[in-house]
């Protein structure tokens, strides 16, 4: 898939480095794959949730870490919205509209 705002992954781990491994698995995944549909990202990544708006919000490094994507299947694009903590994620208010 084409994948824009790789800088937010790298400014994340810049400050979180035990992500990076994690990070790095899950961008690889992504990058090698051409996801057609929400199922398609459902049958590799089975706890991958859709958030509305386009939205979805993947667990990495079980649920220590979470980013947020907004995709565009027909376009085989992403675009990452957010990535943080656990912590972090659950004081945001609405992720559907980043």
């Amino acid at each position: 898939m084409i994948i824009y705002g790789k800088e937010k992954l790298d400014a994340f781990i810049s400050k979180q480095d035990m992500a990076k491994d994690a990070v790095d698995k899950w961008l690889q995944i992504i990058e090698d794959y051409n996801f057609k549909d929400h199922n398609g990202l459902k049958v590799i990544f089975p706890t991958v949730e859709y958030i509305g708006n386009e939205r979805y919000m993947f667990l990495l490094k079980g649920d220590d870490y979470k980013v947020v994507i907004v995709t565009v299947f027909v376009e085989n694009t992403i675009v990452i919205r957010w990535i943080g903590t656990f912590v972090s994620y659950n004081k945001l208010k609405d992720c559907s509209t980043f």
